[in-house]
């Protein structure tokens, strides 16, 4: 499973999916924003469908994170079963097991497939999926940290414009910090986390 993307336009923004999302024979998605506090769940129910059926549950409450996962499945009573994942994880994304960075989960995606019945599972750093977002707003959604000089002095920030030809980045707090960004590419946009 891959996220894709449209090439950038400042008419359009871009789309993101996951691969396959518009293929005929679509199956559910299960969406997961896992931090070292809480881990936030959700649906991708058919092709061009918003995260519905979202859940926020405290990590500290479950053992594991396929715990806190099939607890979600159960309480949804979702009639079919995903078979397809992403998860957005609060740790740098490697090959190896995944361990929060403020948190006791660990992740190895053999084991997730297997006891979640999941075809595909994709990994994310949770700030790298955010940025994958970044795209999709509107120029109203942003604050520009640094406004443009304008001969040689610096500009108001009413003079700034935005332009979604440059990297747009992203920041914020958890448990910890995180920061995200994406550049424009002619092939899409691709993440920095």
């Amino acid at each position: 499973m891959q996220i894709s993307s449209s090439a950038p336009s400042s008419a359009t923004g871009s789309r993101h999916e996951f691969a396959g999302a518009t293929s005929i024979a679509f199956r559910p998605q299960l969406v997961a924003d896992i931090g070292g506090t809480n881990a936030r769940f959700g649906l991708i129910e058919h092709a061009g469908a918003r995260v519905s059926q979202v859940r926020s549950v405290r990590c500290e409450d479950f053992a594991t994170p396929a715990d806190a996962v099939l607890a979600y499945l159960s309480d949804q009573r979702v009639a079919h079963i995903p078979t397809v994942a992403a998860f957005a994880l609060a740790v740098a994304i490697d090959d190896g097991p995944l361990k929060l960075t403020n948190g006791p989960w660990i992740f190895k995606r053999d084991e997730l497939c297997a006891s979640l019945g999941l075809e595909q599972l994709k990994f994310l750093n949770d700030f790298e999926a955010l940025a994958f977002g970044l795209p999709d707003l509107e120029a109203a959604d942003y604050v520009p940290l640094v406004t443009p000089k304008r001969d040689n002095n610096i500009a108001h920030a009413h003079d700034a414009v935005f332009n979604r030809d440059h990297l747009i980045a992203v920041i914020g707090p958890g448990t910890g910090l995180g920061v995200g960004a994406v550049a424009p590419t002619a092939h899409g946009w691709i993440a920095l986390p």
